[in-house]
């Protein structure tokens, strides 16, 4: 609604109001001249407001993880680095736990096909699903004409690598035709695209089968979403923690053999933390976004979720590139190199929590050591953290700006002083100025993190370690949630993060996976098994 030329829309005592909202204080002189030149920007808001842009479209302003001159890993592994697909199964949990490697050995050795593993990962959503709300849809018909082409496939003798046949969950912020799209969320349960998001395509080219859309906390916050709240295998009275809560708990539950999850905020760490499962945060800028819901453009990332450091090694390669429809994809090299040695690795540990370790810091302390890890102090760097969920808050609000000046976040499940529709009409409040000082931040952020990648290799905190967490985020710095230790019913004591330089992916991995391999897969939660 437009309001007459001639009638100011604040007036005087309006801007003193305001000038208290937005933490100025101008004195009454200079107060009394800005309703005039306040109108033309009222005039420049409501022609925004009328162009009702989608979600998809992003800022002109590309954010960068890097410098131009920071380091890139080598463009080539070394020779034989590729996974084989030798060995068996070492599993006796049958398909449902298979890592992706063991799958693609057994489907090369002729013991089990993709169109049968298919059927019975779709019967155990069926018979599961109901106690863990993990799955929003299932894409039935979608994932038999997938696992049949990889049964013609493979009998024809032509094979797309170590994903083909092998099904999975996609999270529900990612577009595909097949079914709706609901981001979660009330006000979208019936929304639908014609469009592929591009992870899903990669997938499809790499012969993956997509079982379903995986629930995510409502608009990519936490376990709560339309239908109720997604649980944690490990204990049904938890929920799966979020954003991507069907993502992890499918994960852990064997209802699927990997999943898509999405971090703008420790939305990969923490439902992996929770669920006791393997979570890759990838690089920003390391896979591209096409498709996938946006919530903060400047923070998004997409990545895996899997029961192995190794499948998610795999499942960043078949995803990971430059995309022109994604601005901020860059093609980087990701020189992964499966049982890396890491005993030159010095890793950093801020002192904090090396003081007062975790049971899972214990743990991956005493493993590291053990095979030969240096392990050093560390500073995370000296900077504030709370403006950078102010930086979230405003380009969400901005994302969502239709929803949150309507009526429909009122659908929306969650209504409590935390939720949604209170914190992104919070962020109406916050100035462009502030905003700007806000991306500022993160730049800061991402040149102090910078600085201590030139002091150790990696860097490891809980999983959950709310700077490293936010500092990580912000400087578009890739972590790795690794399951550490295991109690007497077999869950992990907790997860650590491993956080890497930017497109330093391999180096995270290969300190997981050797840390993996001194304590075993990972066991089956008591009531899903087989």
């Amino acid at each position: 609604m437009t309001e007459p030329d001639d009638r100011p829309l604040v007036s005087v005592d309006d801007l003193e109001t305001a000038e208290r909202v937005l933490l100025l204080a101008f004195d009454a002189r200079r107060r009394a001249r800005l309703p005039g030149a306040l109108r033309r920007h009222h005039r420049s808001v409501l022609e925004l407001r009328a162009l009702g842009f989608p979600n998809e479209l992003a800022p002109a302003a590309v954010v960068s993880a890097r410098h131009d001159d920071d380091p890139l890993p080598a463009p080539v592994p070394p020779a034989g680095a590729t996974v084989g697909f030798g060995r068996g199964p070492d599993s006796d949990a049958g398909t449902s736990y298979l890592s992706i490697a063991e799958l693609a050995s057994a489907y090369r050795a002729g013991s089990a096909r993709p169109s049968e593993v298919t059927e019975a990962f779709l019967a155990r959503i069926e018979r599961f699903d109901p106690q863990l709300c993990a799955v929003i849809t299932p894409t039935t018909a979608r994932a038999r004409a997938e696992a049949e082409q990889a049964d013609d496939d493979f009998e024809a003798g032509i094979d797309r690598g170590p994903l083909q046949g092998v099904p999975y969950l996609a999270k529900d912020l990612l577009a595909v035709p097949d079914a709706p799209t609901t981001w979660g969320a009330m006000p979208y349960r019936q929304q639908r695209f014609s469009d592929t998001a591009a992870v899903v395509e990669r997938l499809a080219a790499a012969g993956a089968v997509l079982l379903g859309k995986a629930s995510l906390g409502a608009l990519a916050m936490g376990d709560v979403w339309y239908g109720g709240t997604t649980r944690n295998p490990w204990d049904l009275s938890e929920g799966s923690s979020g954003s991507s809560a069907g993502s992890s708990a499918a994960v852990a539950a064997g209802l699927c053999t990997f999943a898509i999850g999405s971090e703008t905020m420790g939305s990969i760490l923490s439902p992996s933390d929770r669920c006791g499962v393997v979570g890759l945060r990838p690089t920003f800028g390391r896979v591209s976004r096409f498709g996938a819901m946006a919530l903060a453009w400047s923070l998004d990332k997409l990545g895996p979720i899997t029961r192995t450091v190794e499948d998610a090694a795999l499942v960043l390669t078949a995803i990971a590139g430059h995309d022109p429809r994604d601005a901020a994809t860059r093609e980087a090299p990701f020189p992964w190199l499966p049982q890396a040695p890491v005993e030159r690795l010095r890793v950093g540990v801020p002192d904090d929590v090396r003081g007062e370790p975790t049971p899972a810091m214990a743990a991956f302390l005493a493993a590291a050591e053990a095979a030969g890890v240096t392990i050093a102090p560390v500073r995370l760097p000296d900077l504030p953290t709370e403006p950078i969920m102010t930086l979230l808050m405003v380009e969400a609000s901005a994302a969502f700006d239709v929803l949150i000046r309507g009526d429909e976040a009122d659908m929306l499940v969650r209504q409590n002083d935390e939720s949604w529709p209170v914190l992104l009409r919070a962020a109406r409040f916050v100035s462009a100025p502030d905003y700007v000082q806000a991306q500022r931040l993160q730049r800061a952020i991402r040149d102090e993190l910078a600085a201590r990648f030139a002091e150790v290799d990696l860097i490891v905190t809980p999983a959950r370690h709310g700077p490293a967490m936010l500092h990580g985020n912000a400087a578009g710095a890739p972590a790795l949630s690794l399951p550490v230790g295991r109690n007497e019913s077999g869950r992990p004591l907790g997860n650590v993060a491993i956080l890497a330089r930017p497109f330093f992916e391999h180096r995270a991995l290969g300190l997981a996976q050797a840390i993996e391999a001194r304590f075993g897969p990972l066991a089956v939660p008591p009531g899903f098994e087989v």
